[in-house]
């Protein structure tokens, strides 16, 4: 009973912060501007904090953290990835002279961003109807990162926490904003490094510290199963095997996918348009740095780290603890009776057979790497801490399902309906959006399957890489870009992402089967690599030829428009 008063009173007044800063952004809402890029007057420190709270979400911390539990520290490549690419360069290199063309365009969202910077307002409806078909995959796979997390903490119904979780989301972002919405997360953003500090610190403390801790997860080595050493696995302290499936997977879906994908990301590009200056973004820089660093590698770090803890335990690693929801209660239990953890693995634990399978049949012997960061917080820290991290978990899906919500509202609303119905100022619209989104997002976070949180967020990163990226830089840096090549550009490589994961990239084409239905087979070439070799590796060079052979073949954009897009920004025609 004194449990669920603290955890009630904690989200208590987590719920009313939430609700006065909400109403704060609503306050100094008047305009559809306001609406849609905060009056671009955001203080650089709450842009800089807005920005990596919506890019780190409970996809990184607890899909990407259990994906470091399978594959092992080698996902620390990513955080990298995102310090470089999606902080230094996207704030440098895109972020001011998005802000700039976006204001001489007077462009408030990412798809109205394309679109009048190649003066089509029909490349605009493209780009948002790509958006809100494949965004709301995103925001339900953020739902369910933060509802499992309940479902661990408060023992409820999945489906419960779910439907709680973005009812209570999307009241906040209907009311704020994008103002209320970046008030939140710059809140939330202290929360998340405060807590993710704190949980990487008493890990090592569990452990033994830093250095054993490391030595120990180095020796377990030979723990490694069977069919995760034939699909690569080197152990938890290295890279892959070279050329192997977990080495693609990791090295081309998830830190290439998300490494390189966030520079084409909707819902974070917008947020260039937020300040009044690019001196502002360059103050930002250090900020989202520090940010990254301390929220994706400690997740990281831990979910590797929960193998040494969990072996301890339970003699087991983390994945196979995770598989067995009885073993998981019983062991809850135990924590809260003070009994001995080995007592509850004799009773419960599965047996975990030692004989080579497939791919396909590990991932059935195998649990849901989902679970392993709600359950290792949940089972190896303080309950103190469970509180505090549930705050964290919380607060990193609040901020990017938020972020992914307004950028779903805005592209059907504001967009789409707007462009087509010729109502451009109506915030009715970009509201209702950011309903239909919720709604489809729910039902996609209870029809998805387990293990889908890393995969998912990989997915959607590809997709807007080998549709966006080309033609945004393009829009950025390149005068003479055409309408026409923009549109092969989208076009081409939206259809080649849509054709690997049906045909080629076996994580999507199993689960699609309209390869098996045609042909009776999982995917088209069955040749190592080719099913590993994550859809955007083959889909954004494809983009960009596209982009750059057939702008050289067509009429460039009128000069007059040029010179209105690059007003007071320095140019090299080539």
């Amino acid at each position: 009973m004194t449990d669920k008063f603290i955890i009630l009173g904690i989200f208590g007044c987590y719920l009313i912060t939430v609700t006065w800063l909400t109403l704060r952004g609503r306050s100094k809402t008047h305009t559809q501007e306001d609406f849609l890029v905060a009056g671009r007057k955001t203080h650089p420190f709450i842009m800089a904090m807005s920005y990596g709270a919506a890019f780190i979400s409970t996809s990184a911390i607890v899909g990407f953290g259990g994906m470091s539990g399978c594959f092992g520290l080698g996902l620390l490549w990513l955080p990298f990835m995102n310090v470089m690419v999606g902080i230094i360069i996207a704030f440098i290199y895109f972020g001011k002279r998005t802000r700039k063309i976006g204001k001489n365009l007077e462009a408030r969202t990412f798809p109205e961003f394309i679109g009048r910077r190649y003066d089509s307002k029909w490349l605009k409806i493209a780009v948002s109807s790509i958006i809100f078909f494949f965004m709301p995959l995103y925001c339900a796979v953020v739902l369910i990162g933060g509802a499992r997390f309940l479902e661990q903490l408060l023992m409820i119904n999945y489906h419960t926490a779910v439907f709680s979780f973005g009812i209570v989301i999307g009241i906040y972002v209907l009311l704020g904003g994008l103002k209320g919405v970046m008030y939140v997360d710059a809140l939330m953003g202290i929360i998340m490094i405060l807590g993710l500090a704190a949980l990487l610190g008493l890990t090592y403390w569990e452990l033994g510290g830093f250095i054993p801790a490391h030595q120990k997860l180095t020796d377990m080595v030979h723990l490694a199963p069977t069919d995760f050493v034939a699909r690569g696995l080197n152990g938890w302290t290295s890279m892959p095997r070279f050329n192997s499936e977990m080495w693609w997977l990791l090295v081309s879906s998830l830190i290439l996918g998300v490494g390189i994908g966030v520079l084409a990301q909707p819902q974070l590009a917008v947020r260039f348009m937020t300040v009044k200056s690019g001196k502002e973004l360059n103050r930002a820089v250090l900020v989202g740095s520090i940010f990254i660093i301390i929220t994706a590698g400690s997740a990281y770090m831990c979910g590797a780290l929960s193998n040494v803890w969990f072996q301890e335990k339970f003699g087991m690693i983390s994945v196979d603890v995770v598989k067995d929801q009885k073993l998981l209660s019983a062991a809850y239990q135990a924590k809260k009776e003070g009994r001995d953890f080995s007592e509850i693995k004799k009773e419960f634990a599965p047996d975990i057979d030692a004989t080579p399978v497939t791919a396909d049949e590990a991932k059935l012997r195998h649990g849901n790497p989902d679970l392993i960061i709600p359950a290792f917080i949940n089972l190896a820290l303080p309950r103190w801490m469970v509180y505090i991290f549930a705050m964290t978990l919380l607060s990193a899906a609040m901020t990017t399902l938020s972020a992914l919500l307004h950028a779903t509202g805005s592209a059907l609303g504001h967009d789409f309906f707007g462009t087509i119905f010729g109502k451009q100022e109506s915030t009715f619209l970009s509201k209702a959006g950011i309903v239909i989104g919720l709604i489809v997002s729910i039902v996609l976070a209870f029809a998805l399957p387990a293990g889908i949180i890393a995969r998912g967020t990989a997915l959607f990163f590809g997709i807007c890489a080998a549709a966006f990226m080309p033609s945004y830089i393009g829009a950025l840096y390149w005068t003479r870009t055409t309408r026409a090549a923009v549109w092969c550009s989208v076009i081409g490589g939206f259809a080649c992402s849509m054709f690997c994961m049906v045909f080629l990239h076996r994580a999507e084409s199993a689960g699609i089967g309209i390869c098996q239905w045609l042909f009776g087979r999982t995917e088209l070439i069955s040749t190592h690599p080719w099913p590993f070799i994550d859809p955007m590796v083959i889909a954004l060079p494809i983009s960009a030829f596209l982009l750059i052979t057939v702008s050289l073949l067509t009429s460039k954009l009128p000069r007059r428009h040029i010179g209105k897009c690059f007003k007071d920004i320095k140019v090299r025609e080539f």
